[in-house]
């Protein structure tokens, strides 16, 4: 249910109907853009959270409306991101989407996934968080196999940043990057 709901919002964005569900519209009959990497060089050595998020940044606070948020997003890069010992593929070295959550003591449940356009491919998740840890998250961690997911139990208030990476070098694929506070969103 929540990948059919998933496909219409990227159908959705794609025809720039719903603009809340897309960080950036995209033009009629194209997919979210391939992620740019004008701050990527070989020096890198790490993914920069502080960078500009190119899908764009949300400011999400508890019980947000519509759940889950839903925002078209390229997946892939050439940062390798075992130069981090993260082993969670190649992404851009700036953020793919970040967003900051608030609302107060109520620290509850967040589970943050990515349904690639297309269902064979092989994604992960790499999120900064809050507390300044990286947690690398394969699709492999999902009992589907099909889509990275992080649940966190007791999500905290604070800056999320996110990069979707691929398992090959300067390969990309579009899909829908969803945010939600309900166990039963699934990808």
């Amino acid at each position: 249910m929540v990948r059919k709901l998933i496909r219409i919002g990227l159908i959705l964005c794609i025809l720039g109907v719903i603009n809340s569900a897309c960080s950036k519209p995209a033009p009629i009959g194209t997919l979210p853009p391939s992620p740019i990497e004008s701050t990527n060089t070989d020096s890198s050595k790490i993914l920069d959270y502080e960078g500009d998020p190119l899908y764009g940044l949300a400011d999400l606070q508890r019980g947000f409306s519509p759940d889950p948020y839903v925002v078209g997003v390229g997946a892939g890069g050439t940062f390798d991101t075992s130069m981090m010992d993260l082993a969670c593929g190649f992404t851009t070295v700036a953020p793919t989407f970040a967003f900051n959550l608030s609302g107060g003591a109520s620290e509850g449940f967040l589970r943050i996934y990515f349904v690639p356009s297309d269902d064979g491919m092989d994604t992960a998740l790499i999120v900064h968080m809050p507390d300044q840890e990286w947690i690398c998250i394969d699709n492999s961690s999902n009992s589907s196999g099909t889509s990275p997911v992080l649940d966190m139990e007791y999500a905290s208030s604070g800056s999320y940043t996110i990069w979707v990476g691929m398992p090959q070098s300067d390969v990309y694929a579009p899909g829908m990057l969803c945010i939600t506070q309900s166990a039963a969103n699934t990808p």
